[in-house]
C-alpha cells in the first residue's frame, strides 16, 4: 500500500506541475541572469534549471575526472559513472555525504552492527566494513589499512562541491579495494562558496548542526574555510533480542539489555581548509573529531551503553597542477600525509555474562593509532595525432604504529570459551595483543592510452602494477571502447580488472574470539564486462542503460564457519541499471532509476544479505516562485539469508523522504524542512548470522528538520 500510495504521490504531482508550468523560451540561462540588475530579474521566470540545475547541468554538460584522470562528459567517459553537484545536494535537502549517495543507481547504502557504521553495496557485491569500494577525497584514499573502512560516516553536505561515482572497477587507475567501484568527493574551494555562508539545522533525536563556510580571494591566493559540527542523540531503534540474550537462554541468566534501543549517537566536528596558491599549487587541511560515538549494537552484537569511543583523524595534502606545462603536456603531483588515533572501553557482553562469570561484564579496552604516507605523480601527453597518453607511479605507506588492550578476559583454545581474569589486564606490549603493528608499503605504475582511431570511436587502453610488501603484487588492465553512436546515443562496451587488498586485521588478528589472521592471504580479484548505452532522447529527456557481468576469486572470509580468515571462494554476478531523468516542464523534473543484480557463490547459493533489487524516484517541483519542493523514495528488495541462516527471509522496505525549500535568488535567506521516512516504516539491515539479533538492525523511523541559511 505505501509503495502504491508513494507512485500515486508522484503522479499527482507531476500532473498537477504539467498544469502550473508557463510556456516560454527554454534558452534562457544561468549566464544570462547573472547579467541581469534586478530590475531585469524581475521580468525573467526563474525557471529551476537556473536554481538547483538538475537537467541542464546535470545531463548535458556533466564532466567527471574519476572515469580516466581527464575532465570529459559521462556520455563519453570510459566508465559507468554518476556525478552529484552540490546543487542536487541541496535540491535533495542531503545532509550527509551518505543521503546524497542514496541516488546513485545500484549502491546501496546500508548500516552495520558495530558502531551502526556504514556499508556501501554496489551492484550486490556486500562486504561488512565496505572494503571492496574505494573512497577518495580530492582524489586521495582515505580508507584505513588495518579494517577497510573509511572515515566519511556523516561527512556533511556544507563541504562536497561534487561527488564523483565509477560504478564498477577502477583499480587499473586507482590500485587497492577499487573493486566494485569508486566514491571519489570534492571538497568547496573559495570560489565555490564566494562569501560566507552560516547554516544552522536542528531535528528529531536531538540534532543539531552548525556550519560556517567562508572562501575569498587574496591576490594570488584564493582561502576556504569549512567548519561543521552536528550532534545527536541517535535515534530510539528497538532491538528485541541481542547476543547476550541467546547467552542468558544458555546459562539462565537475566543479563542482557534486550529488549531495549541501540547507541546510535554522534558527537562531531568537521575542520576543513583549501588554499589555492598561485596558477598550480593547491594545499588542504582536514580535521574530523568524533566524539562519544555510540556503538550500535556493540562489538559483540549485545547492547553496550556505556562504551562512547572517540576517533580523531586528520588528512592534509600538497597539490600541484599544470595544465598547460607546455602545448602537449599536462603534470599533477600529490603528497599526502593521514593520521587517525582511535580508542574506546567497551563491554562487549554486560555485566552477568556467561552465567555471572563476569559480573562486571566483558570488558575490552583498545586504542589504534597510525597513519598513512602517498606521493604519486602523473603526466598526460598530447603530442601524438589522436591520442592523449597518461601514466604516473607512485609510492604509499600504510602504518599501524600503535595498538592497545586491556581486558579482563581470555579464551580457551580448546573449547573456544572465554574465561575471567579477575581484573582489566593490559596485554598491549606482549603477544597476545589483538592485533599487532604493522607496516605496508605500495609502489606503483600505470599507463593509459586514450585513442581516437576515427571521428565517432574511441578506445581506451589501461594497465597498472602494485606492488605491496606484505602479500605480494598485482597486474590490472582496462579496456574501453566508446562509440558515438549518434550526436545523441553512446555505446560503451567495457572490461575491467580491479583487487581488494587484504587489511591488516585480516592478516594479523591473534585472537579467536574476533578472528585470525592468515599471513598467507591473497589480494581478491574481480573481472567485469559491461555494455552501456547513453541516450539523449529529447532536450528533456535522458536515458542510460548498463549491463554487467562479474567474476570474483579468492573471496576473503571465514569458510564453513571457521574462526581463521582464508581465501576460499568464487562469485559470479550479472545484472543491469537503468536510469532516466525527464524535465517535463520549465518548473518540474522527474529522476527515476531500477537496479537488478543477480548474484551467487561457488555454492550456487545468492550471495547473503546482497540486495537483488533497489529503485529510487526522485520529483523536484518549483510549485511557486522560489518555492521548491523535492520527493524521492527508494526501494530495497530480494536480500537473501546465509544457507545456513534459518530466520525468515529479511523485509522489504519502501522509504520516502520530503523536503520543502524557499530559496530567493535575491535574498541571501536560505530556508527549509524536511521529513525523512515519511510513512515511518519499520526498515531493517542485515546482521551477522547465529549472533543472536533475531529481528536484525532497526533503522530511523519518521524524522524532522528545519534548516537556515544566510550567506553574505
Amino acid at each position: 500500500m505505501k509503495k502504491m500510495l508513494s507512485l500515486w504521490c508522484v503522479s499527482l504531482l507531476c500532473c498537477g506541475t504539467e498544469a502550473l508550468a508557463i510556456s516560454q523560451d527554454r534558452a534562457d540561462s544561468l549566464t544570462h541572469l547573472a547579467q541581469l540588475d534586478l530590475t531585469g530579474l524581475q521580468e525573467v521566470e526563474v525557471k529551476l534549471d537556473d536554481v538547483f540545475d538538475l537537467f541542464d547541468g546535470l545531463v548535458k554538460a556533466r564532466k567527471v575526472s574519476v572515469a580516466s584522470g581527464v575532465a570529459q562528459d559521462t556520455a563519453s567517459a570510459p566508465a559507468v559513472t554518476t556525478l552529484i553537484t552540490a546543487q542536487d545536494i541541496e535540491a535533495v535537502g542531503a545532509r550527509s555525504l551518505n543521503e546524497a549517495l542514496a541516488m546513485v543507481p545500484g549502491l546501496h547504502v546500508g548500516r552495520r552492527g558495530i558502531g551502526y557504521d556504514h556499508i556501501y553495496t554496489l551492484r550486490g557485491i556486500h562486504t561488512n566494513p565496505s572494503p571492496e569500494v574505494l573512497v577518495l577525497l580530492n582524489g586521495i584514499p582515505i580508507k584505513k589499512a588495518h579494517d577497510g573502512r573509511s572515515e566519511t560516516d556523516a561527512l556533511p553536505a556544507s563541504l562536497i562541491q561534487r561527488i564523483e561515482v565509477i560504478r564498477g572497477p577502477g583499480s587499473a587507475l586507482y590500485g587497492a579495494d577499487a573493486f566494485a567501484g569508486v566514491i571519489n568527493i570534492i571538497s568547496k574551494t573559495a570560489a565555490d562558496i564566494q562569501g560566507t555562508e552560516l547554516g544552522v539545522r536542528g531535528g528529531s533525536f536531538n540534532q543539531g548542526e552548525l556550519w560556517i563556510a567562508q572562501g575569498q580571494q587574496y591576490g594570488a591566493f584564493d582561502l576556504a574555510l569549512m567548519l561543521n559540527w552536528y550532534r545527536s542523540d541517535g535515534h530510539d531503534g528497538w532491538v528485541e533480542e541481542d547476543a547476550q540474550t541467546q547467552l542468558d537462554r544458555l546459562f539462565g541468566s537475566q543479563a542482557s539489555l534486550a529488549p531495549g534501543a541501540l547507541d546510535a549517537q554522534r558527537d562531531l566536528l568537521h575542520l576543513h581548509l583549501d588554499l589555492g596558491i598561485g596558477d598550480y599549487w593547491r594545499w588542504r587541511g582536514s580535521l574530523r573529531r568524533n566524539q562519544n560515538a555510540g556503538v550500535g549494537l556493540g562489538f559483540g552484537q549485545a547492547l553496550d551503553h556505556q562504551a562512547q569511543p572517540d576517533t580523531d583523524s586528520f588528512l592534509t595534502d600538497l597539490t600541484y597542477e599544470n595544465r598547460n606545462l607546455s602545448p602537449n603536456w599536462e603534470l599533477k603531483a600529490q603528497l599526502s600525509y593521514q593520521t587517525f588515533d582511535s580508542s574506546g572501553n567497551y563491554s562487549l557482553y554486560p555485566p552477568g555474562a556467561f552465567g555471572g562469570a563476569f559480573p562486571d561484564g566483558f570488558l575490552w579496552d583498545i586504542g589504534l593509532q597510525g597513519d598513512q604516507t602517498r606521493v604519486e605523480s602523473n603526466a598526460l601527453y598530447r603530442g601524438f595525432a589522436n591520442h592523449a597518453v597518461r601514466f604516473g607511479a607512485g609510492w604509499q605507506a600504510a602504518r599501524l604504529s600503535e595498538v592497545s588492550e586491556s581486558r579482563n578476559w581470555g579464551v580457551d583454545l580448546a573449547s573456544g570459551f572465554p574465561y575471567p581474569l579477575g581484573s582489566l589486564v593490559d596485554v598491549s606490549n606482549s603477544g597476545e595483543v589483538f592485533l599487532p603493528t604493522a607496516t605496508r608499503r605500495n609502489l606503483f605504475a600505470y599507463a593509459q592510452d586514450s585513442w581516437g582511431f576515427s571521428n565517432n570511436w574511441e578506445l581506451t587502453a589501461g594497465v597498472r602494477y602494485d606492488d605491496f610488501s606484505d602479500f605480494g603484487n598485482t597486474l590490472n588492465p582496462r579496456l574501453a571502447l566508446v562509440w558515438k553512436s549518434t550526436p545523441h546515443l553512446t555505446s560503451k562496451l567495457l572490461f575491467g580488472s580491479a583487487f581488494r587488498a587484504p587489511t591488516l586485521a585480516e592478516l594479523g588478528f591473534k585472537n579467536p574470539l574476533i578472528g585470525l589472521g592468515n599471513q598467507s592471504l591473497k589480494a581478491e580479484t574481480i573481472d567485469t564486462w559491461e555494455l552501456a548505452w547513453d541516450w539523449l532522447v529529447t532536450s528533456d529527456v535522458h536515458m542510460a542503460l548498463n549491463l554487467f557481468h562479474y567474476q570474483i576469486k579468492d573471496k576473503i572470509g571465514f569458510p564453513g564457519g571457521q574462526i581463521q580468515y582464508a581465501n576460499y571462494g568464487q562469485w559470479r554476478g550479472q545484472g543491469f541499471e537503468w536510469e532516466a531523468r525527464w524535465k517535463f516542464s520549465t518548473r518540474a523534473a522527474l529522476l527515476f532509476n531500477y537496479a537488478y543484480q543477480n548474484g551467487e557463490d561457488e555454492n550456487h547459493q545468492a550471495i547473503a544479505d546482497a540486495l537483488q533489487q533497489f529503485a529510487y524516484v526522485r520529483l523536484d517541483w518549483m510549485f511557486l516562485p522560489n518555492w521548491f519542493f523535492d520527493f524521492n523514495t527508494r526501494w530495497i528488495a530480494d536480500r537473501p539469508r546465509a544457507s545456513n541462516d534459518a530466520r525468515s527471509a529479511l523485509d522489504d522496505y519502501l522509504i520516502s523522504d520530503v523536503t520543502l525549500r524557499h530559496k530567493d535568488r535575491k535574498s541571501p535567506w536560505n530556508a527549509a524542512v524536511g521529513i525523512r521516512n515519511l510513512w515511518d516504516t519499520d526498515a531493517r539491515e542485515p546482521t551477522t548470522v547465529n549472533i543472536g539479533v533475531t529481528n536484525d538492525l532497526p533503522l530511523p523511523g519518521r524524522e524532522w528538520f528545519v534548516e537556515l541559511r544566510y550567506l553574505f
